[in-house]
């Protein structure tokens, strides 16, 4: 949890948005698949098991390399069926 609110501070600082990072990851859970990679590939099952085949993960803060590492190792493989 503390490092997706710190990566959802960094995605705001980039915006300039003032907003509270916790505050908006807990608003926009519901549309957001964000978290540690065991919440995110757990949501992703839940979609998976109301028929959902496709999600997009979009991550805009462009400087953080380590994203697209964790998405890409660790992610991906939680959920590879």
């Amino acid at each position: 949890r503390a490092e997706a609110v710190e990566r959802v501070g960094r995605f705001l600082a980039v915006r300039g948005d003032g907003a509270s990072p916790a505050e908006v990851l807990d608003e926009r859970s519901d549309r957001w698949l964000a978290g540690s990679v065991d919440e995110v590939a757990a949501r992703i099952e839940e979609l998976r098991a109301i028929g959902v085949t496709r999600v997009c993960l979009q991550h805009l803060n462009h400087d953080d390399d380590d994203m697209v590492e964790l998405i890409g190792g660790g992610l991906l493989a939680a959920v590879a069926a």
